[in-house]
């Protein structure tokens, strides 16, 4: 499958408003491709939970703020383990 998301914040995949869920089936990420990046807004009062899952190396999940400027919640675990963020958004923001 080709690589879907982006490699910096400008080319960010836009997942768009996401409202219910959107499951991303499979991306890459490898030691020559090693950052992806998406896109999306959240509604007012959602819960936003992100999982990355089935991983055959150790890969970190940041959420950034929407200019890149700030680590709004990670997941670094270590290994091939799942990477998990949950979070409970109050108002429509945008995020990387």
């Amino acid at each position: 499958m080709p690589k879907q998301a982006g490699n910096s914040i400008a080319t960010a995949f836009d997942l768009g408003t996401v409202d219910a869920s959107i499951k991303i089936s499979e991306d890459t990420i490898s030691n020559t491709d090693s950052l992806g990046y998406y896109k999306f807004k959240i509604a007012e009062n959602s819960k936003l939970n992100i999982k990355l899952s089935g991983l055959s190396q150790n890969v970190d999940l940041f959420w950034l703020n929407a200019d890149g400027s700030q680590v709004v919640a990670q997941s670094a675990v270590g290994g091939n383990v799942d990477e998990n963020i949950i979070q409970n958004w109050d108002k429509l923001q945008d995020r990387n």
